[in-house]
């Protein structure tokens, strides 16, 4: 047993020294967590912990027959003494572990104040008890190190010990305080900042600090609390905001410098400290690392993230904020946007650094304030301090982002090296005006700036800003159908002398969505598939860090200039290996898109038919198939009308194969019409039918099916439909044209998420609007859980319809996804659910009254069997078939608007379905229930001996039955015991 103790002591020493972990300045701290986990596990082939022989190590000396304190007590509760007794076995007196704990000195009430600790050593006569109060107080702090929680606002002691294992400086450019990036390990990360800062977590194999968050760190300067605190004020006012740089918590310690006196005194002062999420880079950090964007859909992409930081500022200037369920209305200014105040986190463009942000009521006057501060390259002509007067609109943030968006264009169009020499020309431009200024010649105002790179005079825009825009806009790729426009209104709505006419940030974020989405509309420029993919492999196989773009040693002036032919060619060999850059928004956007590409049908089906005057489309198959004579890119017409279903199929909106379907779509009826044929006889005939008559053409065979039947759009926009948010407008303007006129009370839109809608409408438009309207496009974080806006459809649809049940079709634009729904079998029960009040399952119905169309958008092979199993399987509980799916691009427009309710067009897919009998019930659905009625037992082909039951982990579960009086689903049936 003694030899047991001992080692057992020993093993101590060696785990302590295991969890102690050093800061990023050289000081210690332990794993408290680990460290009290081993101390109550069990000794190997033993049934007693860890600390129990630890106790009669620590009174291995004492006369006592029994031990003073038990292992049961340090391991109790609330009064834990586990650490405590750790620091005093460190110490060398573990044996005064029994009176720390009856004067109340546990695990909680660490650290203890020396002086209390004084006082306790000196009641028990403990020699030196001084020192020893000393020792434990030094020691005390690594077992007791800071913990990260979200939204804390603490004040630490001087000696806390902040458990940063990296910190590195990121920014040092401003007066008032640095930046710096820290990485905090994951045991003192509270678990509300865990699961705001997810995507920060990671490990690093190359240390042994294991997981850990990185954070970005503001740490103001000694003698700026004024700026800590209206920094932190800004941040409050737009913690609701996701545009805006994350705000996690602040903190206060005391520090100690140096005085810089003779005799060495050190002066303590308080620092402030802001705690945010981390951006990977400033928006000049971005356009050094990154090339700029190439492809069309890249161009877009970038612009469409840069417009994120107009919709941020959209919303200071009109900020709404909620405290204590007291709304307010407030009118703001960031007052200093510039490239280091946009960073990239997680592929999002934010504003950060709101130091200078101010926050006024909103009333029926133009807002103003009194301004100093800000960044000067960046600041309004007004702005400038030999301006008289310093009251100041909120239209100075807009000559800031016009500054920005200048720039930003200039990378595109030009690259990094692009940017650099934009700043020369406009330094040069200051200096030939300060000469002038010396001569007497500039005539006009004088002007006021005399050096720097500014893009003013200190009145008006520089004429070499605007001369440098049209030698941009010669400079654009053909791939770039957005960014001279983009320039356009930089000069005639951002960079105006006169404040009172700059455009709007409301203005401003709708001018440049709609100038996006033409872009988007226009034509596609042509990319083989094979280069396209090969790039995006190049871009995935880069390195992420910039530092790696250029070997130390060809940059080295000497090394180039040696004129040798062995260091020639050595000079050759370094730049032949020079590592490839990332491209801007190329493997983030393209591996979306690529996804559906990679299994892409190799060639578009053919119509079979000569016309598709069935589908009241009156094109002939010529025309919809033909192409018009090959164009070079640059020579493409960018209209929608001009352009064949193979421009588009070159692009994002490749067609995928069909994960569901047992034959290819060319085996189909040769009625078939893919969205992109549709959307072009659709304007072709629009083209020819406008000239006769003003009302639009009814299309025949829905009209023959649809009679009097209400259509109602549901379409799902979390955070997971980003990638596909084009193809869902795209889809949904084709689907709302070919529907008009039959419904005659006009078509509905909701959304899963949100509570904008469109009521009774025939317009595309209105439709297209919608979807583009702020509150309705997906946005990060936001996830869809099915159930609810399917149940307030069914409820809304039951309280409307009583008895009489009014035709419908619910059209459901979704990937499948889902992730806001915890069990998804919850929504084929509520499916089966109101189906079963609506649609009897005695009644044979070849044209069904109300019907689910799914339409699924990308190829998640989970989602994709959880919708198949929605399709198929209600028909094996007793419920008639009315719910369809089909894939979005790729497949039948017809059948997404009649598979539902049609049993021609629903049997499309269904070939050999029946015979393969109910199919299998997907992983993802969550807990295992399927409700069977009494036709089901019957009547089903596994009750009738054609097929055996599923077995294995998808053997699916019967249910007894009950009497309609107890009703389930309004259907006489429940799932009660079996």
């Amino acid at each position: 047993m003694a030899d047991l103790v001992e080692s057992t002591l020993s093993e101590f020493r060696i785990k302590l020294k295991e969890y102690t972990y050093e800061t990023y300045d050289g000081q210690h701290f332990v794993l408290v967590t680990k460290l009290k986990r081993w101390l109550r596990s069990t000794v190997p082939n033993q049934s007693f912990p860890q600390v129990g022989l630890l106790l009669h190590a620590a009174y291995r000396h004492g006369r006592q027959p029994s031990l003073p304190i038990t292992s049961d007590t340090l391991c109790a509760g609330d009064d834990t003494s586990l650490l405590v007794f750790s620091i005093l076995l460190e110490l060398n007196h573990g044996h005064l572990i029994d009176h720390f704990y009856k004067h109340s000195v546990n695990d909680r009430r660490l650290p203890t104040d020396l002086w209390r600790l004084m006082e306790i050593l000196k009641s028990m006569s403990i020699p030196h008890h001084e020192r020893l109060a000393r020792d434990f107080d030094f020691l005390q702090w690594q077992f007791c190190p800071a913990r990260f929680e979200h939204g804390m606002t603490k004040q630490f002691p001087q000696k806390t010990i902040l458990p940063i294992c990296r910190k590195v400086l990121i920014n040092d450019k401003g007066g008032n305080a640095q930046v710096w990036q820290i990485e905090v390990q994951e045991e003192f990360v509270g678990e509300g900042l865990r699961k705001i800062a997810a995507a920060a977590r990671y490990n690093d194999a190359k240390d042994k600090y294991g997981y850990r968050y990185q954070f970005a760190l503001k740490r103001f300067k000694k003698n700026t609390n004024h700026a800590f605190v209206a920094e932190r004020e800004a941040f409050h006012s737009l913690r609701d905001h996701d545009g805006v740089v994350r705000y996690l918590g602040d903190y206060e310690q005391t520090e100690s410098q140096l005085s810089g006196a003779a005799d060495g005194e050190e002066n303590s002062f308080l620092c402030n400290n802001i705690l945010l999420e981390f951006g990977d880079h400033d928006l000049d950090e971005f356009f050094y690392k990154y090339l700029p964007p190439v492809l069309q859909t890249e161009i877009e992409e970038f612009w469409r993230n840069m417009f994120e930081v107009v919709k941020s500022v959209e919303r200071i200037h009109n900020l709404k904020t909620r405290t204590d369920g007291v709304e307010s209305e407030l009118q703001g200014w960031h007052a200093d946007i510039k490239p280091d105040n946009i960073l990239s986190v997680q592929g999002r463009f934010k504003l950060a650094d709101p130091g200078f942000a101010t926050f006024v009521q909103k009333t029926n006057k133009i807002p103003l304030t009194k301004w100093q501060g800000g960044t000067e390259t960046y600041g309004a002509p007004e702005c400038h301090p030999q301006r008289p007067g310093n009251e100041m609109t909120q239209s100075i943030d807009i000559w800031s982002l016009g500054c920005v968006f200048s720039i930003a264009s200039t990378w595109v169009g030009l690259g990094y090296q692009g940017v650099r020499q934009f700043i020369k020309v406009r330094e040069k431009a200051i200096q030939n005006l300060a000469k002038e200024r010396v001569k007497g010649g500039s005539g006009g105002h004088e002007p006021l700036v005399t050096s720097g790179d500014c893009f003013h005079d200190g009145w008006q825009a520089l004429s070499s800003v605007n001369e440098w825009h049209k030698f941009l806009r010669s400079s654009l790729r053909q791939t770039d159908t957005i960014t001279s426009e983009i320039i356009d209104l930089i000069e005639n709505g951002m960079l105006i002398a006169d404040a009172s006419f700059r455009i709007s940030a409301t203005e401003l974020h709708r001018q440049l969505n709609e100038k996006l989405e033409r872009s988007i509309r226009g034509g596609r420029h042509y990319i083989p598939e094979g280069i396209e993919s090969i790039l995006r492999e190049l871009d995935e196989e880069a390195p992420e860090t910039s530092e790696a773009h250029i070997p130390a040693i060809v940059t080295d002036s000497k090394f180039l200039d040696v004129p040798s032919v062995k260091d020639r060619q050595a000079r050759k060999s370094f730049l032949q290996n020079v590592p490839l850059m990332k491209t801007s928004h190329r493997s983030s956007y393209r591996s979306s898109s690529m996804a559906m590409q990679k299994n892409a049908l190799p060639e578009i089906p053919k119509i079979m038919s000569p016309t598709i005057e069935e589908h009241g489309l009156a094109i002939s198959l010529r025309e919809a198939e033909s192409s018009p004579p090959p164009l070079s890119p640059a020579k493409r017409t960018p209209t929608l009308a001009s352009m064949t279903p193979s421009d588009y199929y070159t692009n994002e909106l490749k067609r995928p194969t069909l994960p569901f379907s047992r034959h290819s779509r060319t085996s189909r009826s040769g009625n078939f019409l893919d969205v992109f044929q549709a959307r072009e006889a659709l304007e072709k005939r629009e083209t020819r039918y406008s000239k006769i008559v003003k009302r639009k053409k009814k299309d025949k065979i829905l009209t023959r099916h649809y009679g009097d039947r209400d259509i109602v759009f549901l379409v799902d926009n979390a955070e997971s439909m980003i990638p596909f948010w084009w193809q869902c407008r795209f889809l949904l303007e084709t689907l709302v044209k070919m529907l008009a006129g039959q419904d005659k009370n006009g078509m509905d839109l909701v959304f899963t998420c949100g509570t904008h809608k469109v009521c009774g409408k025939e317009e595309s438009a209105k439709f297209l609007a919608a979807m583009n309207h702020e509150d309705s496009r997906p946005e990060t974080g936001v996830q869809t859980d099915m159930k609810k806006p399917l149940g307030d459809f069914f409820s809304d649809y039951l309280k409307k319809h009583p008895r009489h049940r009014k035709k419908f079709t619910l059209i459901v634009f979704t990937d499948g996804i889902w992730e806001g729904t915890p069990n998804k079998y919850d929504v084929y029960t509520q499916i089966i659910n109101f189906l079963g009040k609506v649609a009897p399952a005695d009644e044979e119905m070849q044209d069904r009254p109300v019907s689910i169309q799914f339409i699924q958008f990308g190829d998640d092979s989970d989602a994709t069997q959880i919708l198949r199993y929605l399709d198929d399987h209600p028909k094996y509980d007793g419920v008639p078939d009315v719910i369809d799916t089909e894939p979005s691009p790729g497949g039948d427009v017809y059948k997404m608007l009649l598979g539902s309710f049609n049993e021609k067009y629903d049997s499309l897919d269904s070939d050999d379905a029946d015979e393969a009998g109910p199919p299998m019930r997907p992983a993802r659905f969550g807990r295992q229930s399927t409700i069977l009625t009494d036709r089901t037992v019957n009547e089903s082909p596994m009750n009738m001996g054609q097929h055996p039951p599923p077995s294995g982990p998808f053997r699916m579960e019967t249910f007894k039955l009950r009497p309609a009086s107890e009703g389930f689903l309004g259907r006489g049936y429940d799932s009660g015991g079996r």
